[in-house]
């Protein structure tokens, strides 16, 4: 169960941390307060295939920043011992119903994916259980090995690494 959290939650905060056409796995910093995902999806990203070009990012891509966000603020409170606020605004269900950067990201395997992570964080949110947290981070990282390996790197640092001793 324990190796099972620890690849669940990278691997679906990497799916939401940025677009599948955005390879850039820059450190995001957490934050105390979850950023708005309508201000992150109004941002433009560089288009990679055309130098100069500005495209918009997708709305997937724009909630997987903001769960990004989220998570790392969880993390934070993990760490510490603290709960989970009720404040937080998880919008579970856009994972499925978001526009993405690439409508190959989607499918069975891609739903089996985001359901691990739904499930995974839906425990840590009602437990605060850091194993919960780790594999919701793995089932993140799982699932961008198949969609969008960019940000895997962002997502693996969620991950809280001294999880038996909490």
């Amino acid at each position: 169960m324990r190796t099972f959290l620890k690849y669940i939650i990278p691997g679906i905060v990497v799916l939401w941390s940025f677009s599948c056409g955005n390879s850039h796995s820059g450190d995001g910093q957490s934050q105390d307060q979850p950023t708005d995902s309508a201000q992150v999806e109004n941002t433009q990203q560089p288009d990679e295939s055309k130098s100069g070009v500005m495209r918009k990012e997708s709305e997937l891509a724009a909630w997987m920043k903001n769960k990004h966000d989220q998570l790392a603020m969880i993390r934070e409170k993990l760490e510490k011992g603290e709960s989970i606020p009720d404040s937080i605004d998880w919008n579970w269900e856009a994972i499925y119903t978001a526009q993405r950067t690439d409508e190959d990201a989607s499918g069975e395997t891609f739903d089996g994916m985001a359901q691990a992570f739904l499930t995974e964080m839906k425990k840590t949110v009602e437990t605060g259980d850091v194993k919960a947290y780790n594999h919701a981070v793995r089932s993140c990282v799982n699932c961008h090995e198949n969609y969008c390996p960019g940000p895997i790197s962002k997502i693996q640092r969620l991950k809280i690494t001294d999880a038996e001793s909490m």
